[in-house]
């Protein structure tokens, strides 16, 4: 506003300097400002703001991409009892790993609801690869001869759900991230 006057001002003097008329138009400030503060105030959106929903973050992603291979993954039951993977309080993944050996597996169990949208995905520096089943309905929703990174799914019952990492060969090191979110 201040240098909205001053140029009025300036242009003024500039008109009488040259002998021009000083038929200059009065404004009149007040009606300007409130006509300011209207045009401002007219672009404010009344929606509120959209709600935020949280999204599974994957803090690190395979140095490499594995290329599908010929080997058959064995038929050899799991060795070892199954490790009950804990979420943390108010938390939607946890991250589970380690090594796993041909011909043994590594099997890891958790409970969840019928609807709710799993999401597990396997990093390895070998070519481990993971099957998923219900417990109670026994119903395979991945097998091993899938051999995607990922799997997504929504749960078809309410049960604890089985993971089961193996290698068709020799050994590799794994990290499993296990995503469970409403939708």
């Amino acid at each position: 506003m201040k240098r909205l006057s001053l140029s009025i001002a300036v242009v003024a003097l500039a008109a009488l300097a040259c002998g021009l008329s000083p038929a200059v138009p009065t404004i009149d400030f007040n009606q300007v400002e409130t006509q300011a503060a209207a045009s401002l105030t007219a672009g404010i959106p009344t929606q509120s703001p959209p709600t935020l929903i949280p999204l599974p973050i994957f803090t690190s992603a395979p140095t490499a991409i594995a290329s599908p291979t010929a080997t058959p993954f064995p038929t050899f039951p799991a060795s070892g009892r199954p490790v009950r993977v804990e979420f943390a309080t108010g938390a939607v993944s946890a991250r589970v790993g380690g090594s796993v050996y041909f011909p043994d597996r590594r099997q890891y169990i958790l409970y969840a609801f019928k609807g709710q949208q799993m999401t597990v995905q396997i990093e390895s520096d070998g070519n481990a690869n993971f099957a998923i089943y219900g417990v109670e309905d026994n119903q395979s929703l991945k097998r091993f001869d899938n051999e995607d990174r990922t799997w997504t799914g929504i749960l078809p019952e309410t049960q604890d759900y089985m993971i089961q990492v193996a290698v068709p060969t020799k050994s590799a090191n794994f990290i499993l991230t296990i995503t469970i979110i409403w939708l």
